[in-house]
């Protein structure tokens, strides 16, 4: 039998045993509204064995514990729940250690109802675990040749790089026409043609406020390229500035501009665009340059890459 005496918040329990039958749980000290029923558990299982109790006239508790409980040295937990008109409530949580000792010979569960093998359980987890460990390894073998094909591939494209000096940025033919790519003696890396005494460029520098033509068409138009300084970035709200170039002069599907870079001059912080978090549209509208905040972004300077046509 275990005995529990519950005082306020606290209460004293006596331990059962493993391998004990037809163990009785009472509680004492109790005020209950009405006749309870017991949720039996322990750590092993994933659901409970519900027990009617009983209550006499001096409001103690007697209820017997599944025999089933009582297979292994776990602590049995038991809830005290009522029934309340519709609802149903847990009242107290009662823990009952079980001290382990041998599996007596004439040992036989008779519980008439929710027979639980614990040995099966364990079982279950044991394959559970099993599984889990194959899985992980699976999954370890799918992202190992995964970062091989990525790596293969990024070892071939720098052998390409490597292996065309003449041609290190991979301009076509068609980018480049007839004239050859030349490489700036200002810029290295950057590189432009010169057609009939026109220069223009496959990958233009960007120097802040420098109209640079380029090798990109737009409907047979050719396209030109300038950085602007857009300034601090809204905070929250709308900012517009001028555009370098007059409305008449920009197509509006042709422009082809978003966020290249933003720094933070307060602490040298610089990140790449387009669209950073905070920023939700970029837009012309009347000439100008719109850039829309959705947060404070004040504290960001940014430059504003705008590509273009003319008439």
């Amino acid at each position: 039998m275990a005995d529990v005496r519950v005082e306020k918040n606290t209460y004293t329990v006596d331990p059962l045993h493993q391998w004990d039958i037809d163990q009785e749980l009472k509680i004492y000290g109790l005020s209950l509204p009405s006749i309870p029923e017991i949720h039996f558990s322990n750590a092993a299982m994933g659901r409970a064995i519900v027990r009617q109790a009983s209550m006499d006239s001096a409001g103690v508790v007697s209820v017997l514990i599944p025999n089933s409980l009582l297979q292994k040295p776990y602590t049995v937990v038991a809830y005290v729940c009522i029934y309340e008109g519709r609802t149903f409530q847990s009242l107290y949580k009662i823990k009952i250690p079980v001290k382990g000792r041998p599996q007596p010979a004439d040992y036989t569960l008779k519980d008439d109802q929710e027979v639980y093998s614990f040995n099966a359980l364990e079982n279950e987890v044991a394959n559970a675990l099993v599984a889990l460990d194959a899985a992980k390894a699976e999954m370890k073998n799918a992202n190992s040749a995964a970062v091989a094909e990525a790596k293969a591939e990024a070892e071939a494209a720098v052998a390409a790089h490597a292996a065309d000096k003449s041609n290190p940025h991979g301009v076509t033919a068609e980018q480049a026409g007839a004239a050859p790519a030349v490489e700036s003696a200002d810029y290295p890396g950057c590189y432009y043609r010169v057609v009939n005494g026109i220069t223009e460029w496959l990958n233009p520098p960007m120097q802040l406020g420098v109209e640079y033509r380029t090798t990109e068409r737009c409907n047979g138009d050719t396209l030109y390229a300038q950085l602007i300084d857009f300034g601090a970035l809204p905070n929250a709200s709308m900012k517009q500035v001028t555009a370098p170039v007059s409305t008449s002069n920009m197509l509006a599907p042709s422009i082809d501009f978003g966020l290249s870079r933003a720094y933070n001059p307060n602490d040298g912080r610089s990140s790449a665009f387009p669209f950073r978090s905070g920023v939700s549209e970029i837009c012309t509208n009347n000439g100008g340059i719109q850039i829309t905040a959705t947060k404070d972004m004040s504290k960001w300077n940014a430059w504003v890459c705008i590509k273009y046509t003319k008439f």
